[in-house]
């Protein structure tokens, strides 16, 4: 089990993760510095017209396996998400769901995946009230999250296309 300090650290980590990214791709990003309950990053549209909360989950390794020897192969990615976060039905928040992939040779993976399929997908625990719940979709499930950018971009608009209109207008 993770210490305080580790766990902070391992989410820390993927919100600057995610910071990083948004940021690559020219977005507008900025953190709540741990002050906003459920949401770590608030992203917005160049104008301010449009905004997008993203909230972080990290783990050190997500990929959990099933089978025994030759057998063992990937089954499911395993989050902590807590009783409010597993509840948390907003169309205007993402979840960034951060695999360090720190028991492995594969890269961070990050999976986008919008509040109302996490919690949708959490009702059944929530229903209960379970206090802690853990996000555990299988592998194929969580694909079509997998990198999915293109979602902040729907939300708020694709930086690419303001720089390129930008660089239009500068050069006329």
């Amino acid at each position: 089990m993770k210490t305080g300090s580790q766990a902070h650290f391992t989410g820390m980590t993927g919100v600057y993760y995610i910071m990083y990214q948004l940021s690559a791709r020219g977005f507008h990003a900025a953190c709540t510095a741990r002050n906003a309950p459920h949401l770590d990053i608030l992203v917005s549209s160049e104008d301010g017209e449009k905004s997008l909360a993203i909230q972080v989950k990290t783990s050190q390794h997500a990929i959990n396996t099933r089978g025994s020897g030759a057998n063992r192969k990937p089954n499911f990615l395993g989050f902590d998400l807590g009783y409010k976060a597993a509840k948390l039905n907003r169309p205007r928040v993402i979840f960034a769901f951060v695999d360090l992939a720190s028991k492995s040779d594969k890269k961070v993976a990050v999976y986008l995946v919008p509040s109302p399929k996490v919690s949708e997908w959490c009702a059944p625990w929530i229903e209960n009230k379970l206090t802690r719940i853990r996000f555990q979709p299988s592998i194929e499930w969580m694909e079509e999250y997998r990198e999915a950018w293109h979602q902040v971009a729907k939300a708020v608009g694709d930086p690419r296309e303001h720089a390129t209109d930008t660089l239009e207008s500068t050069q006329e």
